[in-house]
Formats: C-alpha cells, sequence, structure tokens
C-alpha cells in the first residue's frame, strides 16, 4: 500500500494474527523472559555442580527442576512465540 501525501509504503504483513506494535511488545517480553530463565536456570545449575556444599537430594531436586526449566526455555518458547503471533 502506498500513501499519495507522503510517498512512503507500508508493507501489510498478512502472516501475522497481530499488529506489528503488538508483535513486537509480545516479542520483547518473550525476550525477557527467555533471557532471565535462561540466565536464572544456568546460574542454579552450576551453583550446584560447583559447590561441595550443595549436594543434598533437595540440592539435586532443584537443579533437576532447573535444567528441565532450561530445556522447556531453549525448545519451547521460540517456537510458541511464533505459533502465538502467525495465522493460521
Amino acid at each position: 500500500m502506498v500513501d499519495t501525501d507522503t510517498n512512503v509504503t507500508y508493507v501489510e504483513l498478512d502472516f501475522l494474527r497481530l499488529s506489528l506494535p503488538m508483535v513486537a511488545t509480545y516479542s520483547l517480553f518473550y525476550a525477557v523472559v527467555f533471557i532471565a530463565g535462561l540466565v536464572g536456570n544456568a546460574f542454579v545449575v552450576l551453583a550446584v555442580l560447583s559447590n561441595a556444599n550443595l549436594r543434598s537430594t533437595t540440592d539435586y531436586l532443584i537443579s533437576s527442576l532447573a535444567m528441565a526449566d532450561l530445556l522447556i526455555i531453549i525448545f519451547c518458547i521460540d517456537s510458541s512465540t511464533l505459533h502465538f503471533m502467525k495465522v493460521g
């Protein structure tokens, strides 16, 4: 679409379910969740691996949950973001 008053060409993104500002907002929030989850859970796993005092059963459970959360963040956040924003 071309605006004749200002000669600006607008590209319509027909494959997106949401408007462009909403896509930018959702992408920003998903990126914050991705980074925070990745860094926080990686620190938990590294703390349990590097500190000998953190070798109890409870600490192994917490590190196992952090590892599962890391896998969910790495493999599911990106695909769910794209699936949520795409049409169809």
